[in-house]
């Protein structure tokens, strides 16, 4: 079970989406909350623990829990043009942390998406995402799955082993065009070429 998540939990605890998350790994942190709208009484943990909680439930279902980092959203790091913003210093780490102390394989797809983008001009890299910044296109989901087979093939957790020999055909598929001699092949691309 490939376990990815974090992009919704930034915000308000207690109204609206209600769907913030304590920040970090702590075992022990949690509020009580009341949902403005709904008068329903929750709970809210931290990130890490709730990550815990799914490789524990994941375990105990008999499967083999995978955790990945989020996938880049559509911006560059201030002050660093090209740069992509990584999560590297909080969802990111911490579900590498989590993957650390639980001995479960992580995937960085947030590294690895991130490094393809920055070889992209912005326009390209925008053309990944929606006008929200933060859903793919269907360039962008492409990327994000390449990006994940990459990652688990580059894997060497013992875990993802068996997972790797599944996967036997990771190769993209091809336009089936063939190439004649002396004639040129012309691709185009885009939603209106």
């Amino acid at each position: 079970m490939i376990i990815e998540l974090g992009h919704n939990d930034n915000g308000p605890f207690d109204s609206g989406r209600a769907r913030a998350t304590i920040k970090g790994i702590s075992a022990t942190d949690s509020m009580n909350v009341v949902i403005k709208e709904t008068g329903e009484y929750e709970t809210v943990y931290s990130y890490g623990e709730y990550l815990r909680r799914f490789v524990r439930e994941t375990r105990a279902l008999g499967a083999h829990p995978i955790l990945m980092s989020l996938t880049p959203r559509h911006a560059y790091a201030d002050g660093e043009p090209g740069c992509v913003v990584r999560v590297d210093t909080s969802f990111g780490l911490w579900a590498k942390q989590v993957a650390g102390e639980m001995d479960v394989p992580f995937i960085d797809l947030n590294e690895i998406s991130a490094l393809k983008y920055e070889k992209m001009s912005p326009w390209k890299f925008g053309y990944h995402f929606y006008l929200d910044n933060i859903h793919t296109s269907a360039f962008g989901a492409r990327l994000n799955c390449r990006s994940a087979v990459d990652g688990l093939l580059e894997c060497t957790h013992p875990e993802v082993q068996p997972l790797k020999e599944m996967m036997t055909n990771t190769a993209l598929p091809t336009t089936g065009v063939q190439r004649e001699k002396r004639k040129p092949v012309l691709f185009i691309t885009g939603d209106s070429t």
